[in-house]
């Protein structure tokens, strides 16, 4: 096993990643879902898809803040390990 790929396992990146991924995935498809109650006439309740498409927007910006710390995390390590 490379320093590198240890470095990685030692400070969890791939789980880092993996879990802000499934955080805009998530995001993605519960917006998805709020967007397809608000798009219905017949609803009669608009704010609880209102207040579930605000809460997928940050739940979206939370997961790619996580992977922009991971990113950034891997090139600390590139630049120890280089």
């Amino acid at each position: 096993m490379s320093p590198i790929t240890s470095g990685f396992q030692a400070v969890g990146l791939a789980g880092a990643e993996n879990s802000g991924r499934a955080a805009v995935n998530t995001g993605a498809q519960l917006l998805n879902q709020d967007a397809q109650v608000l798009s219905n006439p017949d609803n009669p309740d608009l704010a609880s898809p209102l207040v579930g498409a605000t809460q997928s927007l940050l739940l979206t910006k939370a997961g790619a803040a996580v992977l922009e710390t991971a990113d950034k995390m891997t090139g600390t390590l590139l630049d120890v390990y280089a």
